[in-house]
């Protein structure tokens, strides 16, 4: 038989914090269709009490909305073409003018243009504006209706507290006017276009047709007027202004006159032309002082090689042609007087003349060289020479530059003076001209495209629009609130959970049966074995014979985290079930504190209690004993031991009636206390095989359950076989048992316990 083993698989959250283990894998995956369903069952008063006030708000609010009629009209901006200077015109762009339709739009709302249309409109006055009906008004209204009878005692009482009479209703200020107009009346740009809409929503359509014209109208009436404003008012500073100019060309042209006779100073281009020869100079100076630097490097040269004594090398360096061949012949002397040395020895006349041969021309070479090295300095000289002359050129021009600075830089001050205002005038002549011929054409920038019509439909949606809204809007906030409130359940929700989060696996998930609590477990499964209940403690039956395979016997102990749990239910149908199938079965009430299972099962099938059977002496215990185990079906009940619990459970007599017991019986189920109040279960564990811990489905915390098998795994001897989940939603059953008549598991895959 396959077991499902979680251990192997999930870490133990042991060591987790209280809150965070209690809430962890809380939300690690989506619920399925099958677990939403069966969440909004467990939350149907929470839903229904969110679903149905919302809905019903919502209704009444539909009721009592006024209906609402929008007016729309459309105005269109005519984009103007961009002159510029030398470049003509280019057309106008949606792009750049961008700024330009943002600022139109605030325009259209500002408090200039909206205060002349409440203005016009006389909407201080007009009741539609200033009180409109409202869900408010139209509830108040209702139950001042309702209150009708009682109104007049109402109006004594007040007259009665107040000496003073009511006082009227305070009128809208123009600034509030404005301030509702800026926020009801809606301005937008029609896509990427120059076209503009204005919407205005009142309760009356006329009022709104009427606000939205007037605000188109008053708009550009006002660009108009702003424009003519502006034309007349450029118009008259143009003429002034040209006055002034003519007057200022005539001075700065006469002052410059002046000016230039008064200083004798040359036509103009004179200083443009010095300063470029200065600059001229300055190179050539350059030039000459580059040709001094290497001339006087080369005569340093020369005046080494002279002082070597070596008049072939000097001559050489001066590059010069008679020395090159001069050269050429001491060398070719040299050669011959070598050759006749190697005949004749240096006395030979032959040797001797060659030598004075070679003397002589070596003396013509060194007058040549002297001859070059003076020539190159008198080059250097001359350079040198040359070079002052141009620095004396320059320090004149330098000084007739200066001398005529002052002079220059105040005649182009005035030269651009007269240049500037010359420009100027002649440009507002031209504009005077133009303006001239404008001003009888000028025309705003946007048009009424569009007026908004008072023949309009009602654009408040339908009455069904509010309670279908609401519906859908609370239950959908309803549905989330429960899959919350049931995600963040500290308890036990679904046998995945209880594996998930203690790592032990859950070989049972009993289904909560409302027949249990008139009938005895036991007797339930006798006449229902093919039932869930019955299938599910199948499963247990099964996992329980994987435990004892080499042996004749198991003892199985069965406890819970807390009572309530149903251990003691589950002992009890469990044993029915296995006495059903032909074993020999002992139930032992060891639960000494809060006995109760002498309630499951028929008077005939119990025997004395515990408590009794441990007090016996030897003799009396043999004999009892003898007399029960003859029985195929053994239950021994307990009553409340009081004080006696501890000595009763470490008696010898226990150890010898269990062990009695598993030679004369298959399954021995001990029902012991729950693990967390007392140590009993723990205690008792040693003489069980394995041991099952019972939780409850939406009663038992998880952290609970985690700590009593923690509590319970401590000791090697048991086996801790698994966890039972209790009293499951029957509705979900189907997603948390599979039972051999409900669905066919897959192949290889037995996920709610082992295989049957």
């Amino acid at each position: 038989m396959a077991l499902m083993d979680v251990r192997s698989a999930q870490p133990r959250p042991g060591a987790q914090g209280g809150v965070r283990a209690m809430f962890s894998g809380a939300f690690d995956e989506f619920p399925g269709p099958s677990e939403i369903l069966r969440v909004l069952r467990r939350h149907k008063l929470l839903i229904a009490g969110i679903v149905l006030p919302l809905t019903l708000l919502a209704s009444l609010y539909g009721a009592l909305a006024p209906e609402r009629y929008s007016a729309t009209a459309m105005m269109a901006l005519n984009p103007k073409d961009a002159p510029l200077p030398n470049l003509g015109t280019i057309p106008g762009q949606l792009i750049r003018d961008m700024p330009i339709l943002e600022t139109q739009l605030h325009v259209i709302l500002s408090p200039v243009v909206l205060g002349e249309v409440a203005d016009r409109l006389e909407l201080a006055s007009n009741p539609d504006f200033v009180d409109p009906p409202s869900v408010k008004g139209r509830l108040m209204a209702l139950l001042k209706e309702q209150a009708a009878p009682f109104t007049d005692w109402l109006d004594e009482l007040r007259r009665l507290l107040r000496s003073e009479p009511d006082e009227p209703a305070e009128q809208m200020t123009r600034d509030e006017i404005i301030e509702r107009l800026a926020e009801d009346i809606g301005v937008q740009q029609v896509g990427q276009s120059y076209a503009m809409t204005l919407s205005y929503r009142a309760a009356d359509p006329v009022l709104a047709a009427a606000v939205v014209n007037e605000t188109a109208r008053t708009y550009i009436r006002q660009q108009l007027d702003a424009k003519l404003q502006t034309t007349g008012g450029a118009g008259d500073y143009l003429e002034v202004r040209l006055a002034e100019l003519r007057d200022e060309v005539e001075r700065t042209d006469s002052q410059l006159e002046t000016y230039r006779a008064e200083n004798a100073l040359p036509v103009d281009g004179t200083e443009e032309v010095l300063s470029r020869r200065i600059a001229d100079l300055n190179l050539e100076l350059i030039d000459t002082r580059s040709q001094i630097a290497v001339t006087e490097a080369r005569v340093r040269g020369l005046e080494e090689l002279r002082g070597s004594g070596d008049p072939v090398a000097l001559a050489r360096a001066l590059d010069s042609q008679t020395a090159e061949q001069l050269a050429l012949e001491a060398a070719s002397l040299a050669r011959r007087r070598s050759e006749l040395l190697l005949t004749f020895g240096p006395e030979h006349p032959s040797v001797q003349a060659l030598r004075a041969d070679e003397t002589a021309l070596r003396r013509t070479i060194r007058e040549e060289a002297e001859r070059g090295l003076a020539a190159v300095v008198r080059d250097l000289d001359l350079l040198r020479v040359k070079a002052g002359e141009i620095g004396n050129e320059i320090a004149a021009a330098q000084d007739q530059i200066a001398r005529d600075q002052h002079a220059m830089v105040r005649i182009a001050n005035l030269k651009r003076d007269a240049e500037v205002n010359r420009r100027l005038y002649e440009e507002m002549l031209t504009q005077r001209k133009l303006l001239a011929e404008q001003r009888s054409l000028v025309q705003p920038d946007v048009e009424l495209v569009a007026e908004a019509s008072p023949d309009i439909e009602s654009s408040s949606p339908p009455f069904l629009f509010y309670p279908v809204v609401g519906f859908i809007g609370s239950g959908a906030l309803a549905i989330l609130l429960a899959l919350i409130r049931d995600r963040s359940d500290p308890r036990v929700r679904s046998a995945r959970q209880v594996e998930r989060l203690t790592g032990r696996p859950v070989v049972a998930r009993l289904p909560n049966v409302p027949r249990l609590r008139r009938q005895r477990p036991e007797a339930h499964v006798a006449n229902n074995p093919n039932g869930a209940y019955a299938e599910m403690l199948r499963h247990i039956y099964r996992d329980l014979e994987a435990e004892r395979p080499d042996r004749e016997s198991l003892v199985a102990l069965l406890t819970s985290a807390a009572p309530g749990e149903g251990k003691s239910s589950t002992a009890s149908g469990l044993a029915g079930l296995l006495r059903r199938s032909g074993k020999r079965v002992a139930v032992v009430d060891l639960d000494l504190r809060r006995p109760r299972l002498a309630r499951l099962f028929d008077q005939d099938d119990l025997g004395p209690t515990v408590n009794d059977l441990l007090a016996l002496p030897p003799e009396g215990w043999e004999r009892d004993m003898a007399g029960l185990l003859a029985r195929p079906f053994l239950v021994l009940p307990a009553h409340a031991a009081g004080d006696e619990v501890l000595p009763l459970l470490e008696s010898r007599q226990l150890a010898a009636t269990l062990r009695a017991l598993r030679l004369h019986y298959d399954f021995v189920l001990l029902d012991t206390p729950p693990v967390l109040p007392t140590s009993d279960a723990v205690f008792l564990s040693r003489y069980a095989d394995a041991v099952l811990v019972v939780c409850r489905w939406l009663g038992t915390e998880v952290s609970a359950v985690r700590e009593a098998c923690e509590r319970m795994a401590q000791r090697p001897a048991p086996s801790l076989l698994g966890i039972v989940v209790n009293r499951i939603d029957p509705s979900g059953y189907g997603t948390y048992a599979q039972s051999y008549g409900e669905q066919v598991p897959l192949e290889g895959s037995y996920p709610y316990g082992s295989k049957g």
